[in-house]
């Protein structure tokens, strides 16, 4: 069946925006490793004036584009959803343990929820997509590339002291890799390459060793058997099921390489957990602790090798209480009723994709990652702005999503 289009003319991005989409979609990357606590104690170094340097600039982009273009003011039901959830994030510094590493936090994030409004608005679904892959692959290559000719900044030990390709000083390779494979299956015809990135991210997602970015991919395979949709990998995603689980059920060094007794407890996180919620709950639990911050600083009370709520979820409700996870709950709640009412048996490709990337991302998000300045929380609030829009593409349409674009120059 054909894809029916919208007749209006492409708006290309230009030299500035895409430098900022693929400065802001990596990180950027810091290159180097510090105390975990150095954020807390309002440390800055070289890398987070780099860092500051591009939200800045991208929060002066988005200030003179809804200057100059009144009609991206107007917000979807998702969109004002979004903007209080983000509002409860900010809100967070009131009662941080440290402030000003929130306040900048909240400011990273709604920068990324603005941007990727704007960017989606502008130049349209497919090009963010595109713009996301080759984001994700830039990555795959530069931890592959380290890995060879520098492991000591992304090579560490796991559990049993096998190394495993964390990249911590440039982005988590797992949930790179994973959001990377995902997209490149998914599309509906093979890029350039295809099998030489399939096989970079693939060899970067199982270096990772990785097991809830493994078993987000493993969820949109079946999710592929099942819904057939209309996707240049549909004849080969079934072989490839058979030989991973072959690979790994019979592989005992896949098997030896994590520590498989604390899965009961979701790898330790359990304790984590107790541990914050039980003082959140004492001492703030409306409004939390201030986000990243307060998980920040509890979590290296439980071990000083944690930095994290080590979910999605956990970050929010330690950083802004019940009400902020509450609003990342109907944040979310609402995407999910928009990717039920779009996606079905022999989907359209760019819905599929759609579908299968931020199921790969709730999946992930909710045992690992955050919402903020990562490859992650990039791609969470693209999505935001994406499937909303796609879903009123196809209402529109009475039909598949794809588009040409949503806004004239």
């Amino acid at each position: 069946m054909a894809s029916r289009l919208i007749s209006t003319m492409v708006d290309k991005p230009g030299w500035v925006v895409s430098t900022l989409f693929f400065l802001l979609v990596t990180g950027p990357p810091k290159f180097r490793s510090r105390d975990l606590d150095a954020s807390v104690r309002g440390e800055v170094d070289f890398a987070i004036f780099v860092q500051i340097a591009v939200y800045v600039a991208a929060f002066a982009w988005c200030t003179r584009e809804l200057y100059l273009r009144p009609e991206l003011r107007k917000l979807s039901w998702t969109h004002r959803i979004a903007a209080v959830f983000v509002g409860l994030i900010a809100t967070s510094c009131v009662f941080s343990l440290a402030p000003a590493f929130t306040a900048s936090k909240a400011f990273e994030i709604g920068v990324l929820f603005c941007f990727t409004m704007i960017f989606v608005a502008r130049f349209g679904v497919q090009i963010c997509l595109d713009y996301i892959l080759k984001g994700m692959l830039l990555i795959c290559l530069l931890l592959t590339f380290l890995a060879i000719i520098a492991p000591q900044m992304v090579l560490f030990e796991s559990e049993s002291g096998i190394p495993r390709l964390r990249g911590w000083t440039i982005a988590e390779s797992g949930p790179v890799a994973a959001i990377a494979v995902v997209l490149l299956l998914c599309s509906a015809r093979p890029i350039k390459r295809s099998w030489f990135w399939l096989s970079l991210s693939s060899g970067v997602l199982f270096f990772s060793l990785t097991r809830t970015a493994w078993g987000a991919v493993g969820c949109i395979l079946v999710m592929i058997l099942v819904l057939r949709p209309r996707i240049w990998s549909r004849k080969v995603v079934f072989v490839s099921v058979i030989v991973l689980l072959l690979l790994i059920m019979g592989s005992s060094t896949i098997r030896g390489a994590r520590d498989e007794s604390n899965l009961d407890d979701f790898g330790g996180r359990s304790v984590l957990w107790i541990h914050m919620a039980d003082t959140v709950l004492t001492e703030s639990p409306w409004l939390g602790l201030g986000y990243a911050a307060g998980t920040r600083v509890l979590a290296m009370e439980v071990d000083p090798d944690y930095a994290t709520g080590h979910s999605i979820f956990f970050e929010v409700f330690i950083g802004a209480g019940i009400l902020g996870l509450v609003g990342l709950f109907v944040l979310i709640g609402n995407l999910l009723v928009l990717c039920t009412r779009m996606i079905g048996s022999h989907a359209e490709a760019q819905i599929f994709t759609a579908v299968a990337v931020f199921c790969t991302l709730i999946i992930i998000g909710a045992l690992w990652e955050q919402i903020d300045s990562t490859p992650f929380g990039f791609t969470f609030w693209a999505f935001v702005s994406i499937i909303p829009r796609m879903r009123s593409l196809q209402i529109e349409n009475g039909g598949p999503s794809y588009e040409t674009q949503q806004l004239p120059a």
